[in-house]
Formats: structure tokens, sequence, C-alpha cells
């Protein structure tokens, strides 16, 4: 399965939670560390009818926090059953600020739109999916967390700007660490 590429390729210390949304949503994995965890939600998924996508999202795009780069992937054929309008949606994902990926199954011309705009309001990207296509999707976004890096300030209360520009600079290369003199 290809979700457990990504498992497999994410970084250790990037959280990892798993929503689900048929005739409910559910938080069947709330954001962790733990892989074997993450492993067995994935395991234990079903195929059911119908699909409240845009509540699922705005869950997702909830459960992934304020701080650093978030990042939710939606595995999805588009259809959606709820109420929720895709504007409300799009906003969610706007205001958070969380990046959307996109992996559309079974494209129907019809449900590929609104994949689109959530994935335009999240400014990451969108992709069809077969089985290859699917494992470079997770493999892609395990690639990009890899890459990240927080930054965390505090600001002086002397400072009284809102805003700044700080520039962060890193070796290209990861160095061994120092070996220690022998005695």
């Amino acid at each position: 399965m290809a979700a457990t590429t990504f498992l497999d390729t994410v970084p250790d210390d990037v959280y990892v939670g798993i929503t689900t949304f048929d005739s409910d949503v559910e938080s069947a994995l709330v954001p962790t560390l733990d892989r074997e965890a993450a492993r067995q939600v994935l395991a234990g998924l079903q195929l059911n009818r119908q699909t409240r996508l845009y509540e699922g999202v705005v869950s997702a795009v909830k459960q992934a926090g304020n701080d650093g780069q978030r990042t939710v992937l939606v595995l999805s054929d588009g259809a959606d059953t709820s109420t929720t309008k895709l504007d409300a949606v799009t906003q969610a994902i706007t205001d958070n600020e969380v990046l959307i990926d996109v992996v559309s199954l079974d494209q129907v011309a019809k449900h590929l739109a609104p994949l689109q705009a959530m994935a335009d309001a999240g400014t990451a990207g969108s992709s069809t999916s077969d089985p290859a296509t699917l494992k470079q999707a997770f493999t892609d976004a395990a690639d990009a967390l890899a890459r990240q890096v927080l930054v965390t300030v505090d600001v002086p209360a002397s400072v009284s700007a809102a805003e700044g520009t700080v520039a962060v600079s890193l070796p290209a290369v990861a160095r061994s660490p120092p070996r220690p003199s022998p005695c």
C-alpha cells in the first residue's frame, strides 16, 4: 500500500495523523510520532458508502494544528455527500495556512474540480492516481517534510516590529559530530 511508503519515508520527527470520512468523519489517529499506530490504523481501513469529504478535510486541517508547516494529503475521488460547501473548505484551508496535496482516485471529471480547488487553496498541488503515482505522491510528501526546518525565535519585548526577515543558513551536507578526544 502506498500509504505505508509514506510512513516508511517520512522523517521520524514528523507527526502523522489520519482522518477518515465516509458516513462519519473520524480522527482515526491524532497526530503522533508512533508509526506502528499509523500502520495499524491503515491496515484496519475499509471502503464504505457515503463520502463526507469536505467535512473530513476541514477536520484534518484543524488537526494539523498551528505550528510549523502543516500539510494535509487528501486521497479521494472528489465526491462529497455532506452539506458542507466547498467554499467553507477552501476558506478553512486558506485561513489555517495549511498546504493541501490531493491525490485523486477514480477520476470522474465532475469531481476533479473540487479537488483542484482544495489543492489551489493550499498551494501544494494535485495529481491523478495509479499505483505508481500514488506511491510517488507519498514519497514526494515525505521528501518535502525531510527538508523542512522549523526555526523558533523568542522576540524580545523591546522589538516593536510585527514582521521581519530572518536569514538562516544550513550546511548542504550533514557533518559528522566531532569525536571526543582520548583522555
